[in-house]
């Protein structure tokens, strides 16, 4: 979803395409700032200007905008070194 490819070793855990939008969960062992990195680079060099939405030590809400396209991610820390990853778009 977006112009930033999956983060290497995160395995899609969940999609769903509705009138809402698009939604799709990503979930894996990774370094969570690793992950946030690859994300909030890949879209800032894509041309989407960025906003963080919420933070708190072990989750994160962002907002990601260029022109009429949006994409929210959301990361969430979990235990064992795990990461889940949510992209979602709404319907245009």
């Amino acid at each position: 979803l977006g112009p930033v490819p999956r983060f290497s070793g995160l395995v899609r855990s969940a999609f769903s395409r509705s009138e809402g939008g698009v939604d799709v969960r990503y979930l894996g062992p990774a370094a969570f700032e690793a992950v946030r990195a690859h994300y909030v680079q890949g879209f800032t060099a894509a041309g989407y200007a960025q906003e963080v939405m919420e933070a708190t030590p072990d989750a994160e809400s962002h907002r990601f905008t260029a022109g009429e396209d949006t994409i929210a991610l959301s990361l969430l820390r979990l235990p064992a070194g795990r990461v889940v990853v949510r992209l979602k778009t709404p319907a245009h």
